[in-house]
């Protein structure tokens, strides 16, 4: 299977980031937008000790994301949308044992891409890293995916491998940057379907950030 890992490695000088070109290209399944090629760039995210990985396909359109947390971080969520696909949400609700978050996916390929997450479990195995139990330490690992099946190859999907791959990624990248644009899991991304697949709009992945003094936050 194809594909690039993208994240600004550890003493890179900052770069933009271009796949393909800037022309339009019509998704090859059925009625659908004009999508543009895959173009993405480095943006600073000021958020200490959060780190981004890329998995991505540019042929299939699709891909995953690897978000990698500092030690110590607590989470908590809310699931949203008619048809989710998520793996290991419910740990985030305030009520539960496990309060910690090591890595959050964000990958394409809808239910077949939540599979990348054992690829991130492997990995923060590897490094030691997770909740600690008499067997030894469990990844804490929440996975979320959409649906973007119909807009390049749908028998390719994000899996193990790419999973670990964009966790790689992350772990060797230099903390607060990021790539955002068409890559990872917004390379087939898309926005505006609820009104029907002919008024689709290309999405991507992108992220924000803002700080006041010592407190920051963020979304991606």
């Amino acid at each position: 299977m194809a594909g690039t890992c993208v994240g600004p490695r550890r003493g890179d000088a900052p770069l933009r980031l271009a796949d393909g070109d800037r022309g339009l290209r019509r998704s090859p399944r059925g009625p659908g937008p004009a999508i543009p090629q895959l173009a993405s760039t480095f943006v600073r995210f000021p958020i200490d000790g959060v780190r981004f990985g890329h998995w991505t396909d540019t042929d299939a359109r699709t891909g995953c994301t690897v978000v990698l947390f500092p030690t110590g971080t607590v989470a908590s969520g809310e699931v949203r949308g008619g048809a989710p696909a998520t793996r290991e949400f419910d740990l985030l609700a305030p009520e539960r044992t496990v309060a910690r978050l090591d890595a959050l996916v964000l990958t394409g390929g809808s239910a077949f891409g939540l599979a990348a997450a054992d690829g991130v479990v492997a990995h923060l195995e590897r490094a030691g890293t997770g909740f600690p139990t008499g067997a030894g330490p469990v990844p804490i690992v929440v996975a979320l995916s959409l649906f973007d099946l119909l807009e390049g190859d749908g028998s390719v999907r994000p899996g193990p491998d790419q999973g670990r791959a964009a966790a790689e990624a992350a772990s060797g990248s230099r903390a607060g940057e990021v790539a955002v644009g068409r890559v990872g899991a917004g390379t087939g991304a898309t926005i505006g379907t609820w009104r029907g697949r002919e008024h689709a709009l290309p999405g991507g992945f992108g992220v924000a950030a803002a700080r006041r003094g010592a407190r920051g936050v963020g979304a991606g």
